[in-house]
């Protein structure tokens, strides 16, 4: 039992000082927080200037749709990927980085089982 409480855990190597589920919730709490961001912008850019009624900004509110759709695009990605990392098998992180003999994923063998749905 550690004497106090880490906030910051350390990685050595290929492991870790500390649990991996706190880093894991900090991320997933930051890209949710990107991709809501992004969401409201959007949200209120569209709603509030685009859509005003009897104001005219010009072109410069379309140009400025990027940066909300940038927020919320890397962070929905970034999301998805942890989503998928955290719940990939071991072994399917192992087959699918090229460290398996066998490379086919829809192959099992004994080093590596099936990790990928087939479609009928």
């Amino acid at each position: 039992m550690p004497s106090r409480l880490r906030l910051f855990v350390k990685k050595r190597g290929t492991r870790r000082t500390g649990p991996r589920w706190p880093g894991l919730l900090a991320e997933g709490a930051l890209f949710a927080g990107l991709t809501a961001a992004g969401i409201y912008g959007l949200y209120w850019l569209v709603a509030s200037v685009l859509l005003a009624d009897g104001v005219n900004y010009g072109w410069w509110p379309w140009l400025a749709i990027v940066i909300p759709l940038a927020l919320a695009g890397y962070g929905a990605a970034n999301l998805m990927l942890l989503l998928w990392q955290s719940a990939a098998r071991p072994s399917c992180k192992k087959q699918l980085a090229g460290n398996c003999p066998e490379h086919n994923p829809h192959q099992p063998t004994p080093c590596c089982p099936p990790c990928l749905r087939s479609t009928p």
